[in-house]
């Protein structure tokens, strides 16, 4: 979770195959103190780079960037595709609420591509925008939880909520940017 938010990351974005026994890695826990210096607020891109120091330093992280050929989806649009194009002047928004079966998602002045953005914790890969279409559109759908407990899996599959859009996910493997983790350690004391 650390090395996600440092570099803004979903869990299928990190990769960890270089490292021995990653695996074991989700079951350690740490107790982070640290204070940015100065009084004044810092923004959440500053806080992700003194955690990037951070980790660098205490715990030896190296990381790489590469593009690896993985399971993605494409998000394209059928010939029923009918969102409500968006009020120029209206607010970029993604109201999440539970709701019977899942949660809904309230989109406002959202573009497709921000839209598979959004898709991508939702289905667990990357969500690329092959629509074609511009603009920013209102909408609202409802999904199952991707958090949901064993017994609570009945609400809307994603397939099925981008097919009431006039949307498809179509699976397939393409090329997808990743972190690496190359090398980390067990953090030094203080």
């Amino acid at each position: 979770w650390l090395v996600q938010e440092a570099y803004g990351l979903t869990p299928y974005q990190l990769v960890m195959d270089k490292v021995p026994n990653a695996d074991k890695l989700d079951d350690v826990y740490y107790q982070i103190s640290a204070r940015a210096p100065g009084d004044a607020a810092i923004t959440r891109e500053q806080s992700r780079e003194m955690l990037r120091t951070l980790l660098a330093e205490r715990f030896r992280l190296v990381v790489s960037r590469e593009t690896r050929v993985m399971p993605v989806d494409f998000l394209l649009a059928t010939p029923k595709f009918r969102l409500k194009p968006s009020p120029d002047d209206a607010p970029y928004r993604v109201f999440v609420s539970r709701q019977p079966g899942g949660q809904q998602y309230v989109c406002t002045h959202m573009t497709l591509a921000q839209l598979a953005e959004t898709l991508g914790p939702i289905v667990g890969r990357s969500v690329f925008d092959r629509t074609g279409i511009a603009g920013e559109y209102d909408f609202t759908f409802i999904v199952a939880s991707p958090y949901a407990r064993a017994n609570e899996v009945d609400g809307v599959s994603p397939v099925t909520a981008m097919r009431e859009l006039g949307l498809q996910l179509k699976a397939t493997r393409a090329p997808a940017p990743v972190v690496v983790v190359d090398h980390v350690e067990p953090p030094t004391d203080n």
